[in-house]
């Protein structure tokens, strides 16, 4: 008997023994004690046992092991790694609102700082970590580093690890703050004024933060015990390459050649270990893996709800869940999805901190911060739609040719040729009277002579005339429209 057999046999025995001692108690009894505990053998003082409750079993996350996460587990990863290339692709331009719309500032410092945010960064890595660490604790800090003069010359991204805010202890004043020094190992103190924040908000705390991998960490414990599971069972359950069976017995002779036999087959490892047998009746049942080791639907269930904590569609990152029914259409669509509904508020999010932080902050109140999206095709009109919709506006009349033109990228047309509206054949303008006690429509008085002579006009009473003339001007126009010069 083996020691795996021998220890399960013995676990059993001693359960039976137990419950002989309650032989009275019946099964509701039992199970209210906790006895489905002791008969699986978890605890054999089950009498003063108690359940274990499930809000116990989560582990809680400090701000570093959330950071260490998305280092460490392959879903967290995907989705915060998209978020940050992606987050690149936008530009941020100073500028202010006006009657007239937007109007940017092309010379500005902050275009400079950005540029080379500090001495070991460029504009890529610095967005990349300022997103990566509010992705992963709802925090991300920038200590603004100054010259003699005051002025701004580098911006350096902080984990929220390494930041601690320190309040007197009499009043409780914020006074500053303490970042960790990777020098000396102590503490640096920061002037308020020389820090600025981007967080997720926190409803249920307003000095806190929530950020998309707090809400997604007991989702991630699931998949990593699914994870830790499965390792244990392909590293504990061994199976033999064959089974070998004899009636005579097996010499250690004989064994060996068998191995040699199957090494040259299959080669050199424990699949190729068989298993002996004796006996003409000699039975072997052998230890089954699970049918799926995945427990179904556990995986992609952990995968879906933590891309729905980032925002992210499953089908961006390549998981399961967004693969399985995923098409090329599918995923343009969720593509677009995301840059439409993910990117774009956070996107919003970055603005609104590099304006407090670099602009207000530093005394230009009178400047706002916006994140520019014209080189970026998924925040764009669909091209077939805005051409139809150009079109549609041409042809009815709401748009000057030129403008249709230029609108989906042409030259407008020289002179005043292109200034012409198109109206459809139905469309005739009106005049509105503002003259009090007139009449609401000033119309032209046709006068028609009472003395036409029957023989010019057809059966409906139109003259000949005036039906060849409408004839004319309507095979001119196509039978739809006409061309109306705009004044």
């Amino acid at each position: 008997m083996g020691l795996f057999s021998w220890l399960a046999k013995r676990r059993v025995e001693k359960a039976i023994g137990t419950l002989k001692q309650y032989a009275g108690k019946d099964r509701a009894e039992l199970a209210r004690e906790g006895g489905w505990n002791m008969l699986a053998g978890a605890d054999f003082n089950w009498l003063t046992s108690q359940w274990q409750n499930a809000n116990s079993i989560w582990k809680r996350f400090s701000e570093k092991d959330m950071e260490i996460a998305y280092a460490a587990a392959s879903t967290i990863h995907a989705c915060i790694r998209i978020k940050c290339i992606t987050a690149r692709q936008a530009w941020f331009e100073v500028g202010s609102y006006s009657a007239k719309g937007w109007k940017s500032i092309e010379n500005h410092p902050f275009y400079q700082l950005m540029r080379r945010p500090n001495g070991g960064q460029d504009t890529a890595g610095f967005i990349w970590e300022f997103v990566a660490h509010a992705e992963t604790t709802g925090w991300s800090y920038v200590w603004k580093l100054r010259d003699r003069g005051g002025n701004v010359i580098a911006i350096q991204p902080l984990p929220k690890s390494w930041v601690r805010k320190h309040h007197n202890d009499r009043t409780g004043v914020f006074e500053h703050y303490a970042i960790k020094s990777s020098l000396t190992g102590g503490e640096i103190h920061i002037r308020p004024e020389d820090m600025f924040v981007m967080k997720y908000p926190n409803p249920a705390d307003p000095t806190g933060a929530a950020g998309p991998l707090g809400a997604a960490l007991r989702d991630l414990q699931v998949d990593d015990a699914r994870a830790d599971l499965l390792i244990e069972m392909l590293s504990n359950l061994h199976f033999p390459g064959a089974i070998f069976k004899s009636e005579h017995g097996w010499t250690p002779d004989d064994k060996e050649e068998a191995r040699a036999v199957l090494r040259d087959v299959i080669g050199p490892g424990k699949r190729a270990n068989p298993l002996f047998v004796n006996g003409t009746k000699s039975e072997v049942e052998l230890p089954k893996p699970p049918p799926d080791m995945d427990w179904p639907g556990t995986a992609m269930q952990a995968e879906t709800r933590i891309c729905a904590a980032f925002g992210v569609p499953p089908i961006m990152v390549h998981f399961r869940a967004g693969l399985e029914n995923g098409t090329y259409s599918n995923y343009e669509q969720a593509r677009r999805s995301f840059y439409q509904d993910t990117m774009r508020s956070l996107w919003d999010m970055m603005a609104s901190a590099f304006e407090r932080g670099l602009l207000i902050d530093e005394g230009e109140d009178d400047l706002e911060m916006r994140a520019n999206y014209d080189d970026i095709p998924e925040m764009q009109e669909d091209e077939d739609r805005r051409h139809e919709r150009i079109r549609n506006d041409f042809h009815g009349g709401l748009m000057m040719w030129n403008k249709a033109i230029e609108a989906v990228g042409g030259e407008p047309l020289p002179g005043k040729m292109g200034e012409i509206y198109l109206w459809p054949m139905a469309v005739q303008p009106i005049e509105i009277s503002n003259e009090p006690g007139g009449s609401a429509l000033e119309e032209e008085e046709i006068e028609e002579d009472d003395e036409l002579d029957e023989e010019h006009l057809d059966d409906d009473g139109v003259t000949v005339e005036d039906e060849e003339e409408a004839d004319d001007e309507e095979e001119a126009a196509g039978g739809k429209s006409i061309i109306v010069v705009g004044s």
